[in-house]
């Protein structure tokens, strides 16, 4: 059996680290995350997020999205949870979306305590929620039996903040439960849709869903919905619009974990393949080149690249060169000139004419060319042999 190589075993090691790693960072996230993310936003899991009310959705079957852009698309939505947005104020224009939203059917469940930046949403939806008095409405209890899907008893509602239609005796308007500052809890039909109001966000995060009635009241906030409707949270309002926070996208899906695992591992490959720095190594010793290897690879390059004609040409003016030595003719004269020059020989200087004209005119293909060559080399050696 073949062994792994060290090198495998650090990788494996490296990539256990980093998914204990991933996993001890969700499990401490939770506790170290109180100040760092704005209330109500699903993704804290402090006391002021909503974290756990996204995940009780989700485990009763109904499909929960971020919604992290505005205009959003509703196609597919049932409801959308707007809790207390303080990052971005909701502009008229999102405002006038959202109501679209619920006169087209859409369920809106607005949290809102007032002091957030929601008045622009209130406005567009004909409605106020302002604080009356700090330091009151701990609780809230139903105004009359109108939250009985499940029955809720008491509400903690920990918020000195009011709901009120802004039309005098808005017959849309039905008050749901009341503390001791007035309605708290409300719903208000518009068009085909319905919005449903809570006065302060406590009931709705995580420390206050489980206590008192809350969890009911939130049954009663969905009750109507279909089993498995998607509901949509705006997350945008927090802060976490698409490409407005790219760490948080990066350290909180999936994609950019692994992102961060593979460069984690790439960059351990690299070291681990790498080579420590150290003194400079001698150059091996090349052995000298024969003069033939030089020839040979000129003329495989030329042979390569068909260069025949510039061939031709050298082979006719070495030919000139070494005829003109016995002779005591001017080599640099052209073909013609240095053939009659010859005269004095009628058969060399017919074959060198007959010769310089061939080379002249590029070879057809290499069987040619190499019969040019051997005809030029006879032809100089009985002249250049004979003279010396």
């Amino acid at each position: 059996m073949r062994r792994l190589p060290r090198r495998v075993w650090l990788l494996i090691a490296v990539g256990a680290v980093l998914l204990i790693g991933t996993i001890l960072l969700q499990l401490l996230t939770p506790a170290s995350n109180a100040t760092t993310l704005p209330r109500g936003t699903t993704l804290s899991a402090a006391p002021q997020g909503s974290l756990a009310l996204s995940q009780w959705l989700e485990a009763e079957g109904f499909g929960v999205e971020r919604v992290r852009s505005f205009p959003f698309d509703p196609n597919g939505l049932a409801a959308l949870f707007v809790i207390v947005p303080e990052i971005k104020t909701i502009s008229d224009e999102d405002a006038a979306g959202i109501a679209g939203f619920v006169e087209r059917g859409g369920t809106l469940v607005l949290v809102t305590d007032g002091a957030d930046g929601t008045n622009n949403l209130q406005r567009a939806l004909d409605l106020t929620i302002s604080q009356v008095k700090s330091g009151t409405g701990a609780t809230a209890t139903p105004d009359g039996p109108t939250l009985d899907r499940p029955p809720v008893a008491m509400i903690a509602l920990r918020s000195g903040a009011t709901v009120r239609p802004n039309t005098s005796a808005d017959p849309r308007f039905l008050s749901r439960a009341v503390s001791e500052n007035g309605t708290v809890v409300a719903t208000m039909t518009r068009g085909q849709g319905q919005v449903r109001i809570v006065a302060g966000p406590y009931p709705l995060s995580n420390a206050g869903l489980p206590d008192a009635d809350n969890l009911a009241l939130v049954q009663n906030l969905l009750a109507g919905l279909p089993a498995g409707a998607r509901i949509g949270f705006d997350e945008y309002h927090h802060g976490y619009g698409l490409g407005s926070n790219i760490a948080d996208l990066a350290l909180r899906s999936p994609w950019g974990w692994a992102l961060f695992y593979l460069a984690g591992l790439t960059l351990v490959a690299v070291v681990l393949g790498g080579r420590r720095f150290g003194r400079p190594l001698p150059a091996p010793s090349a052995p000298p080149r024969a003069p033939a290897e030089y020839a040979r690879a000129l003329g495989n390059r030329w042979q390569e690249r068909k260069q025949y004609g510039f061939a031709q040409a050298h082979i006719a003016e070495r030919l000139k060169r070494d005829l003109a030595a016995p002779f005591g003719l001017d080599p640099t004269a052209d073909d013609a000139a240095f053939a009659g020059a010859l005269q004095a020989r009628p058969e060399l200087a017919a074959d060198c004419a007959a010769l310089l004209s061939a080379l002249r005119t590029t070879a057809k293909n290499d069987a040619a060319f190499v019969a040019l060559i051997q005809r030029s080399e006879i032809l100089r050696r009985s002249i250049t042999d004979a003279w010396r």
